[in-house]
């Protein structure tokens, strides 16, 4: 337990060798980034279900309102 614990302090100062430091602004705006895809993707695979969920339905006044999901998912895919 105790090597593990020395290689953690270890890892811990290379990544993080001050709190200003380069590396440490590198890990939080990766790890930023990294939580705004999963919401992008999140936000993605809902609009999705919702286009294919009126898609099915096959009712002329959804599927207008789907086309408008459409339009959204393409905006969603740019940004993502």
């Amino acid at each position: 337990m105790s090597f593990i614990r020395q290689l953690q302090a270890i890892l811990f100062r290379i990544a993080f060798p001050k709190l200003r430091s380069k590396e440490t602004g590198i890990v939080v705006l990766h790890s930023f980034f990294l939580v705004m895809r999963t919401i992008l993707s999140i936000a993605v695979a809902r609009l999705d279900g919702m286009i294919v969920r009126d898609l099915v339905s096959k009712h002329p006044l959804v599927l207008g309102q789907s086309m408008l999901n459409i339009v959204r998912y393409e905006r969603m895919g740019r940004a993502s």
